[in-house]
């Protein structure tokens, strides 16, 4: 594919040998598929739908909300990779989490905080 200005060629070229630089960097450290990056991390808040002790996989089905508490209609799982919340989340209850990008380039919603029943 040619490009219509050479200089987004070079740009492109570098970008994809930046890819392979890091693609290198993670395999050479073996990192692990959750493994989580600070490539992207903005704050939310969110409502369980589901109880972290009903599912054996760390996540969780909830509504994400914005800051104010207002629902942004979107559902996600939210990832509790270390069941420091499993016992304190209940459905209906909520906390914050972090959206972050995983080495996969997947998107995760991590809890960073929740409500105490």
């Amino acid at each position: 594919m040619t490009l219509p200005d050479p200089s987004l060629t070079r740009r492109v070229a570098e970008l994809e040998r930046r890819l392979r630089e890091m693609e290198l960097t993670l395999a050479r450290n073996a990192l692990d598929a959750k493994y989580v990056q600070p490539i992207a991390g903005r704050l939310w808040q969110f409502t369980l739908n589901e109880d972290f002790g009903d599912t054996t996989t760390h996540y969780a089905d909830a509504d994400l909300l914005y800051l104010d508490g207002t629902d942004t209609l979107k559902d996600v799982d939210v990832y509790d990779g270390r069941d420091q919340f499993v016992t304190l989340l209940t459905s209906g209850m909520g906390g914050w989490c972090v959206e972050q990008l995983d080495v996969s380039g997947a998107r995760l919603y991590v809890v960073v905080q929740g409500d105490c029943p």
